[in-house]
């Protein structure tokens, strides 16, 4: 899905994963607010049955029950990219290392990354930091969204306003 489709606006693009919509919350909310470029939204959808049976398999590579557009997989397109993700477990979700391992020219860019949680974020920052920055691309910011009942997207919206500028 693209918002502000202007040819002439750096463009971004906004990859999330999300099983509650949570993540998929945060990703809109900050599609709404970068409006110095020309989105793409787009999620990874899970479309297998049982999650917790499936969360095995994609930890050792198979990531048949992920669906995602094959556009997101090209990011030399995009002057910035946010990736987002729920915390499972302890770490991102390993819809993160499915996307990861099969996506191209994210060496030298602007990578925003953020993550939705209910309780602790444990090694959640660290391990997409290293991932993204393994692969080449360079962090421009963060925000880790935790909250049990209700997700705060004000500070979201406070990193949309600095990526304005970049």
């Amino acid at each position: 899905m693209s918002i502000n489709a202007d040819p002439f606006m750096p463009k971004a693009l906004i990859m999330y994963f999300s099983l509650t919509g949570r993540t998929k919350y945060a990703a809109e909310t900050l599609a709404t607010e970068l409006t110095n470029f020309s989105i793409t939204i787009e999620p990874i959808v899970y479309i297998g049955k049982k999650f917790i049976r499936d969360q095995d398999r994609l930890m050792h590579g198979d990531d048949s029950m992920l669906q995602m557009n094959p556009t997101i997989l090209d990011l030399s397109p995009y002057d910035l990219v946010c990736i987002g993700m729920p915390v499972h477990g302890g770490r991102p979700s390993f819809a993160l290392d499915a996307y990861m391992k099969k996506i191209k020219g994210i060496e030298g860019k602007k990578v925003f990354i953020f993550a939705t949680c209910r309780f602790l974020l444990f090694q959640t920052p660290t391990i997409m930091r290293t991932v993204i920055e393994q692969k080449g691309g360079s962090i421009v910011g963060e925000v880790w969204l935790k909250n049990f009942f209700s997700l705060k997207v004000t500070s979201i919206k406070n990193c949309a306003t600095k990526l304005n500028t970049i």
